[in-house]
């Protein structure tokens, strides 16, 4: 009861942090009534809080990374803050910003098995609400399509479904305050996966988590010093069968980073702790085509269901200097999993992934350019249906304003033919004939963003 107790104070105390420093003196029309509620809200359509870039999509909100968004959406508000007040604008009013994405792709692949295949696919067609209902309130909505192919497949458009992918409220203003709070929908704070290239990098396959947390954070004012956040949430897998400890909120994590800016660049070196990974989306469904017997700790309530808690780490760093830049992130568990919940090679996993690349951006003609190497390797995670390696190249073009075009080559190498491996007490069983192969991929990908 004790440590209830405890949360509530810190929320309260926190809550209070935001009405305190919070800007009481409203304007109002001569009726009394504030202007906002005369006037209503504003909508936009520029994701840039009205400052447009003409030939960058890398800073525009549907395309930056869905972890650690509320930061992000909070620091461009942060601009937006100061451009009212340098304009004398009433702080008060109320936004409405609408941006998005459309997304592309065509391919040619050489399989771990069969004939060579090729493929053109919609991949992405997602919209952003972003509202801002005072200088200390704000929230997000996204709403992606989702290409999966259904059970029963008519057409291949009968997969032309729409769903909520982030749905989020924010307390946060970094003008006046470095602490901020976000509830909702949200990928909680469990490692970045940033990448410049086609295909996600295999850590995100590992680690990334969407859930309904509650998060508080600390980033320090301006673009250099610590940024920090620790979030809890309640988690689908279950330890045991304690019905009383699985009602509660169950899994944490912490966040502690450093971003420094010199002359001609900047880097970010950031760690991150997760009492239990097992919520990750990639351990939740492995989402394999051909695979059976295990396909992932959310396929039922038996499957949740763990022998203890398997912990994870992630540690990860950037850098930019001139026109190169280099990302590199290290993602693992720290206790290795029961026998009864995943084995590889008949010995307890302790799964683990590595990601890291290398790039270069230059002009061709005024129109900027990209070109970037990455390397991916991973350890014990065949049940979760990822690959051993991953290596590639993807240039990327942006020709048109708001418009990102890319080419990539992509390989994959697979686990050993005499590779093995279990979940949830059930073997798994990837595609036939996938072991001991490698594949090749050259896709190519239109971007538009609004």
């Amino acid at each position: 009861m004790k440590k209830y107790l405890s949360l509530f104070i810190v929320c309260g105390l926190m809550l209070f942090n935001f009405a305190a420093f919070a800007d009481h003196q409203v304007k109002k029309a001569p009726d009394g009534t504030p202007w906002y509620q005369v006037l209503g809200a504003a909508v936009l359509s520029s994701p840039h809080l009205g400052v447009r870039t003409q030939y960058d999509g890398s800073h525009l909100i549907s395309n930056s990374s869905p972890v650690n968004k509320d930061v992000a959406l909070l620091e461009l508000e942060q601009v937006f803050d100061m451009f009212l007040h340098d304009h004398q604008k009433d702080p008060h009013k109320n936004i409405i910003e609408i941006s998005g994405d459309v997304r592309g792709e065509g391919f040619v692949q050489d399989p771990y098995t069969d004939a060579k295949n090729n493929d053109i696919d919609l991949t992405m067609a997602q919209v952003d609400v972003y509202a801002r209902v005072s200088p200390w309130v704000k929230g997000f909505m996204a709403i992606n399509y989702d290409n999966a192919l259904p059970a029963a497949v008519i057409t291949r458009t009968t997969n032309s479904r729409f769903a909520l992918d982030s749905g989020f409220i924010m307390l946060g203003n970094f003008n006046r305050s470095p602490w901020y709070m976000s509830v909702g929908q949200i990928y909680v704070p469990f490692g970045q996966y940033n990448t410049y290239m086609i295909t996600d990098p295999l850590t995100e396959a590992l680690g990334l988590i969407q859930t309904r947390a509650l998060v508080f954070g600390y980033k320090h004012h301006g673009p250099d010093g610590v940024h920090a956040s620790v979030y809890g949430f309640h988690g689908d897998s279950k330890v045991g069968i304690n019905t009383n400890l699985n009602r509660r909120v169950n899994h944490w994590g912490a966040d502690l980073g450093f971003r420094q800016k010199f002359q001609g660049g900047d880097f970010d070196i950031v760690a991150s702790y997760i009492n239990n990974i097992t919520d990750s989306n990639g351990m939740q469904a492995n989402g394999g085509a051909g695979v059976t017997g295990f396909t992932g700790f959310g396929a039922s309530g038996a499957t949740a269901v763990l022998v203890h808690r398997v912990p994870a780490i992630d540690a990860r760093a950037s850098l930019d200097i001139f026109n190169f830049f280099a990302i590199a992130e290290w993602i693992g568990t720290t206790r290795h999993f029961d026998l009864l919940n995943m084995t590889f090679n008949d010995s307890p996993a302790n799964p683990s992934a590595w990601h890291a690349e290398v790039g270069y951006n230059w002009k061709w003609y005024c129109k900027p350019m990209g070109l970037v190497f990455g390397y991916d390797a991973t350890h014990d995670v065949l049940a979760l249906n990822i690959p051993k390696q991953q290596y590639g190249v993807t240039l990327t073009g942006i020709f048109w304003r708001e418009t990102v075009l890319k080419l990539e080559y992509r390989h994959d190498r697979n686990y050993a033919v005499a590779a093995t491996a279990t979940g949830a007490g059930l073997a798994f069983v990837p595609a036939a004939g996938t072991l001991g192969k490698s594949r090749d991929t050259v896709t190519t990908q239109l971007t538009m963003y609004f």
